[in-house]
């Protein structure tokens, strides 16, 4: 069943984060740190299966690169508490083939963040474990011919982030109908997601919690040991562990009366 996340959050210096380590992370690489001499090496990180970085006309075609976009963006920041980047975590719906997710998660990312004129490097992670989803990491300053320039106050908008999970919303369901249509899915079977609140749909349903890329990798290595041990899979952090009782209790609230 098609489900709706969107998770947006701010890369800070000031929480003693950096943008070349964040984007060498997410996709799999080598970023060396010109401003600290840091080398972050993720290259050996599985679970990338695409990504691309994409840029308003008016970037410097050097930036295309991950490692000179993301120095480039540590060089142009100053203060110790700078925010550096924004994150967007979206996650894809699984009854879209890979290449439809990633031309969805691209194509939202053209229209939505570069057409605005940030520069976003788009990374989708699928480990085989049913939750394929993108990391899009978004600028923060306007960008010229010769580089980064002043920061944007209006991309901190709350109205523009209501903005872009709605229109993530329905993208995602335009790119649903397409495929129903094309392989002639049911209407039963059709399923579509809603960036509202369980609470503001009138649905009894309690939301489980965000795991975040840390509890996932430590769910995930779990599985694949509980598989090559013969073993059933159970949960080892409390908060996949809480999230596993949520559901059961969502489950008893949604079972039809009389079936036990």
């Amino acid at each position: 069943m098609a489900s709706y996340h969107m998770c947006c959050k701010v890369i800070s210096r000031g929480q003693g984060r950096s943008a070349t380590a964040a984007a060498a992370y997410r996709a799999a690489e080598r970023i060396f740190d010109r401003r600290t001499g840091i080398e972050h090496d993720y290259s050996r990180k599985q679970g990338v299966v695409r990504d691309e970085v994409l840029l308003p006309r008016d970037a410097p075609e050097p930036y295309r690169d991950r490692s000179e976009l993301w120095n480039a963006v540590e060089e142009s920041e100053r203060r110790s508490n700078s925010q550096l980047a924004r994150e967007f975590e979206l996650a894809l719906p699984r009854e879209l083939c890979r290449d439809e997710q990633f031309d969805l998660a691209r194509g939202w990312a053209e229209r939505k963040l570069v057409s605005r004129g940030m520069c976003a490097d788009v990374c989708m992670h699928d480990r085989g474990d049913g939750n394929p989803h993108a990391h899009i990491m978004a600028t923060t300053r306007e960008v010229g011919p010769e580089g980064f320039t002043v920061k944007n106050r209006d991309w901190n908008d709350k109205a523009l982030l209501v903005d872009l999970r709605k229109s993530w919303e329905r993208e995602q369901n335009r790119a649903l109908e397409r495929s129903y249509e094309r392989d002639r899915t049911p209407e039963v079977e059709r399923s579509y997601v809603d960036c509202r609140s369980y609470a503001a749909r009138g649905i009894d349903r309690e939301p489980t919690m965000h795991e975040g890329p840390a509890v996932r990798a430590m769910e995930s290595r779990e599985r694949e040991r509980c598989a090559a041990e013969g073993r059933e899979y159970e949960p080892v952090t409390d908060r996949a562990r809480e999230n596993e009782l949520i559901m059961e209790r969502n489950a008893l609230v949604e079972r039809p009366s009389g079936i036990i």
